[in-house]
């Protein structure tokens, strides 16, 4: 009898155990069916990063194959899939939380214009989209020393209705700091003697960047995007009177 139990258990085990790899094989079977309709039906979303600096030598942009929406997995390609910049390849590299990138580096002088971005697929579909890469700069020069009262600002390069975020820290370990968004009218910014309440007198560092986002679209739903980011660094002792 207790032979004959021994088989019973022998065959419950073995029977649950082949049906986990029923099961697993039938979910990575579906999952691997639904991956490739998502591919097939063109549900990825290409996202690109262009980012650069004031008084740096190289401009950095990244790439990502996201699943569905910009909020999605980021995805690893395989050859013929992949991203370039002006038919140039992007090279591939990992970060910890944010998944699988693509990356490369140019010179900013010199690159000012349009360049082209360009995605291709499994099926070596290519989905290309152009920028313009225009460097805005800062014409109102900043004293070693500020006193207390509105700073305006006098901006070139850049157009009417484009945002500006105008980030401010001082060293203080308290100090609330500055950090919002403002839109430019005329090329002129203004940093208010209320907004500068929030910093203490001494050494301050400022910060303007250019903050653009496009949409790409395909058949009307949006199919990718684009955002430019570029920084101008600026430092001054603030002082009050």
């Amino acid at each position: 009898m207790a032979a004959i139990n021994n088989i019973k258990k022998g065959n419950l085990i073995l029977n649950s155990n082949l049906f986990i790899v029923l099961v697993a094989i039938l979910f990575f079977t579906c999952l691997s069916c639904r991956n490739k309709d998502k591919e097939t039906a063109g549900s990825v979303y290409p996202a690109y990063i262009i980012s650069a600096a004031e008084g740096t030598d190289n401009l950095v942009i990244t790439a990502q194959l996201k699943s569905d929406t910009e909020f999605g997995e980021a995805n690893s390609l395989n050859p013929p899939s992949g991203f370039t910049l002006d038919d140039e390849p992007l090279v591939a590299d990992t970060a910890r939380f944010g998944g699988v990138y693509y990356e490369i580096f140019k010179p900013v002088d010199g690159f000012s214009g349009r360049h082209k971005l360009a995605y291709t697929d499994k099926n070596s579909k290519v989905s290309a989209a152009e920028f313009l890469f225009e460097p805005f700069t800062l014409e109102t020069t900043i004293p070693e020393t500020v006193s207390r009262g509105d700073i305006k600002l006098q901006l070139a390069g850049i157009s009417d209705r484009e945002i500006i975020r105008v980030v401010m820290v001082d060293t203080s370990f308290g100090s609330e700091g500055i950090n919002y968004a403002d839109t430019v009218k005329n090329g002129k910014l203004l940093i208010t003697n209320w907004q500068l309440s929030n910093l203490e007198d001494g050494p301050v560092k400022l910060e303007l960047t250019r903050e653009y986002e496009r949409y790409m679209f395909n058949n009307g739903s949006v199919a990718g995007k684009i955002s430019f980011y570029y920084t101008l660094q600026r430092e001054f002792i603030l002082k009050t009177d």
